[in-house]
């Protein structure tokens, strides 16, 4: 019963940040400018590494859900605020950047591989993906400590994923770390 309001709370945060991001920005600001990013003169392109990036962040999901499952889901209303409050404040910074999608001005995208991201408007203030798996590892060494090393390897390998597949600016992906953190430090370990 101690999950029903932060599952409740991380559900509401997570269609309010998809509606804000695939909504209303797209109706609020059509023309949003596209900036310049130099991970993407540096960085190669790689089609795939979006659906990659997925499928290691839903491994990640089950091996949390399994190991709260097995250490009797301490904490874990605490973690589902983390996330609840994550995904609230991106829901909050996607309406205030005025920042166009990163893979604008450097598409080199086939229109299938577009229309099949047509849920995922970025170029936000800070990646999700970043913020979860940042979140994630956290948790995840909070249960199983010897794999610390492990999950930052895995970590530092999505953030990767997030630049090759244009799916943001690097500045995002700071912000995912950053945010990701001062969430961590609020909510879990207060």
């Amino acid at each position: 019963m101690k999950f029903i309001y932060p599952l409740i709370f991380l559900i509401f945060a997570s269609v309010l940040n998809a509606y804000f991001g695939n909504v209303l920005i797209p109706q609020l600001a059509p023309d949003r400018v596209v900036m310049h990013d130099i991970s993407f003169a540096v960085l190669p392109y790689w089609e795939s590494a979006a659906l990659v990036n997925d499928y290691i962040l839903l491994f990640m999901f089950g091996v949390f859900i399994y190991l709260g499952y097995r250490n009797g889901f301490k904490n874990f209303d605490k973690y589902l605020w983390a996330f609840g409050w994550l995904y609230m404040l991106r829901a909050f910074t996607i309406v205030m950047n005025p920042v166009g999608a990163s893979w604008d001005g450097y598409d080199n995208r086939n229109i299938e591989s577009l229309l099949s991201m047509a849920l995922d408007h970025n170029g936000f203030f800070f990646s999700g993906h970043t913020g979860t798996v940042v979140l994630l590892s956290f948790f995840i060494s909070e249960m199983l400590p010897k794999f610390k090393w492990y999950l930052l390897v895995v970590a530092l390998v999505v953030m990767g994923l997030i630049m090759i597949g244009r799916s943001h600016y690097l500045i995002d992906v700071y912000g995912g770390i950053v945010t990701a953190l001062l969430v961590y430090k609020l909510i879990v370990r207060k």
